[in-house]
């Protein structure tokens, strides 16, 4: 979230930078093209040096909504953050911290809200996991070392919970897990947690987010060319 924060500061500074430079091109366009209109061209140039301001804080503003729909309706984490947090169909929730897709805890929210609460009593050191009929399937490993030797083994340990009851075996080895799923029809396909994460962190509302970004930008610059095209047609 703080990254975040930082992140959204900074853009909204340099946009404001940027918007300036922007009003002070678009007046000079403006007052070029509309040289010679005297009824409505003082209103016409205030809103084009104003727009590039407005779009900043649309821009910001769909940023900060998006945030808070994510984090209070959809219970996910802020997009462009350090923390990545997503509930999963069956009850728990997938955390990933500092950023990493490598490593995470999964965990069954408690109370309200909920991605803020659980997750410390969750199952950490989690690199591979696989969600299947009620059951969650995982392997875990403590090691920080990204490039391992030969023969090193990143994953450490698995396990088989039962996501109803929060049951969970361990296992030394994958040939151990594999035996047991099979005895409750489940066939292992363990996928790396990044991935499961990718499969489930997203929501017809981030597809949302882009056209409500650009769409009234789209609008209103459509506006102001048919307020230009309005205003030179006087002029001749």
């Amino acid at each position: 979230m703080g990254l975040a924060i930082v992140l959204f500061v900074v853009g909204l500074f340099f946009g404001f930078v940027l918007a300036c430079v922007l009003a002070v091109f678009a007046v000079g366009i403006g007052a070029l093209l509309t040289r010679g209109v005297e009824q409505g061209r003082g209103g016409f140039l205030v809103v084009t040096a104003l727009f590039p301001f407005l779009c900043v804080f649309w821009l910001g503003a769909a940023y900060l909504g998006h945030g808070a729909v994510n984090v209070l309706v959809f219970e996910r984490s802020v997009r462009g953050g350090d923390e990545f947090d997503c509930p999963l169909p069956n009850g728990y929730s997938l955390f990933l911290d500092k950023g990493s897709l490598e490593v995470g805890t999964l965990y069954r929210p408690a109370g309200w809200p909920r991605w803020r609460n659980g997750w410390k009593e969750g199952i950490r050191d989690v690199r591979l996991l696989q969600l299947a009929n009620g059951y969650i399937l995982g392997g875990r490993g403590r090691r920080v070392v990204e490039t391992p030797e030969a023969g090193d083994r990143l994953v450490e340990s698995y396990f088989l919970l039962e996501a109803g009851t929060g049951r969970r075996t361990e296992f030394e080895t994958l040939p151990e897990l594999e035996e047991a799923a099979r005895q409750v029809g489940l066939q292992p396909r363990l996928q790396a947690v990044g991935e499961v994460y990718a499969a489930h962190a997203r929501t017809w509302f981030d597809s949302l987010l882009l056209w409500l970004m650009l769409l009234p930008l789209a609008l209103g610059a459509f506006g102001m060319f048919r307020w230009l095209g309005r205003l030179r047609a006087r002029r001749e």
